[in-house]
C-alpha cells in the first residue's frame, strides 16, 4: 500500500511539473512594448517614441519594423534596429502627408510583440483637425435644433394630430440602440477589449460628440413620445407593421441580451457582437 501510495504521488508530481513550467514560462516571458500607439505631426516637422522590452531580457533584442500600412510614408527606410534593457528611442519623418501603421517585430519567439505598434498621421495643414472638430459640432447642433419645431408645435397646439407615430417608435428605437452602442465601445473595457481583440491596431469609432448627439436625440425624442400620449391625437395610432417591427426588435434584442449574458463566455467578442446586432 506504501508503495503504491508513493507512485501515486510521483504520478501526481509528474503531472502537475510541466504546468508549473508553462505557468513560469509564461510569466517571465517579456513584452515588446511602445511609448504611444498613436503619433501625429505636422508634414515637415517629426515626432518619436520609445520601444522598450517589459520585463527587460538583459540583453539586446534585434527588432524589424514593418508597415501594414503606409510603407512609403516615412523618410528613412523601414529596417532593423536592436533594443536594450535601457530601451530604444526612434525619431521619425515623413516624405509626405498620409496615414501609416508600423509594427514592432522581435527575432525571438518568446517575446510578445503583439502590442508593439504605433499608428501614425502626417499632417499637411495642422489647422484642418480643428476644423474638422468644429465641423463635428456645428453639424451635432443642426441636428439637435431639428427636434425642437416639432416639440414646440405640438405644445403649442396641444395636439399631435397629423404626426407620424411610425416614426416616433422608429426614431426612439433607432437613437436609443446608437446611444447604447456608443457608451458601450466609450466607456465598457469589455467592449473596448473585445474591439481591439478583432481589430489590433484599430482606433476606437466613437467619439464625444456622437455620444451628446445620440442622448440628446433619444431625449428629445422621447418628449414628443409623452406628447403623444397625452395630447389630441384623435384616433391615431402606431401602425400594425410599426408595432410587429418594433416588438420584434425589442423582444430579440432581450433573448439575444440574455444569451449573451448566460453563454457569451464561449464566445468570441460576445457583448461587441451584442452591440452590433442591438
Amino acid at each position: 500500500m506504501a508503495m503504491d501510495a508513493r507512485i501515486g504521488r510521483y504520478r501526481t508530481l509528474g503531472l502537475l511539473l510541466p504546468l508549473v513550467a508553462a505557468l513560469a514560462r509564461a510569466s517571465s516571458e517579456s513584452r515588446l512594448r511602445v511609448s504611444s500607439h498613436d503619433l501625429e505631426w505636422k508634414l515637415g516637422d517629426g515626432s518619436g517614441l520609445r520601444v522598450f522590452l517589459a520585463p527587460p531580457l538583459n540583453e539586446t533584442l534585434s527588432v524589424s519594423l514593418v508597415a501594414s500600412k503606409g510603407d512609403d510614408l516615412l523618410t528613412d527606410p523601414l529596417s532593423h534596429h536592436d533594443v536594450t534593457d535601457a530601451g530604444l528611442w526612434l525619431n521619425l519623418s515623413a516624405r509626405k502627408a498620409g496615414y501609416a501603421v508600423l509594427h514592432f517585430n522581435a527575432s525571438r519567439s518568446d517575446v510578445d510583440s503583439s502590442d508593439a505598434f504605433v499608428r501614425i498621421s502626417v499632417l499637411r495643414l495642422g489647422w484642418l483637425n480643428a476644423l474638422s472638430a468644429v465641423f463635428g459640432w456645428l453639424y451635432f447642433v443642426a441636428w439637435s435644433i431639428s427636434f425642437y419645431p416639432q416639440i414646440y408645435l405640438n405644445w403649442k397646439r396641444r395636439s399631435v394630430v397629423g404626426l407620424s407615430f411610425d416614426f416616433i417608435g422608429l426614431n426612439l428605437t433607432g437613437f436609443l440602440s446608437y446611444s447604447f452602442f456608443n457608451l458601450g465601445v466609450y466607456f465598457s473595457p469589455v467592449v473596448q477589449g473585445e474591439y481591439y481583440e478583432r481589430h489590433p491596431t484599430g482606433v476606437l469609432p466613437v467619439e464625444m460628440n456622437d455620444i451628446v448627439f445620440g442622448l440628446h436625440a433619444s431625449l428629445a425624442t422621447f418628449i414628443t413620445v409623452l406628447q403623444c400620449c397625452f395630447y389630441e391625437r384623435k384616433d391615431q395610432r402606431t401602425s400594425l407593421a410599426a408595432r410587429f417591427l418594433l416588438g420584434l426588435v425589442w423582444v430579440g434584442a432581450a433573448i439575444f441580451g440574455l444569451v449573451t449574458l448566460v453563454a457569451g463566455r464561449h464566445w468570441s467578442s460576445p457583448w461587441l457582437i451584442y452591440l452590433y446586432y442591438f
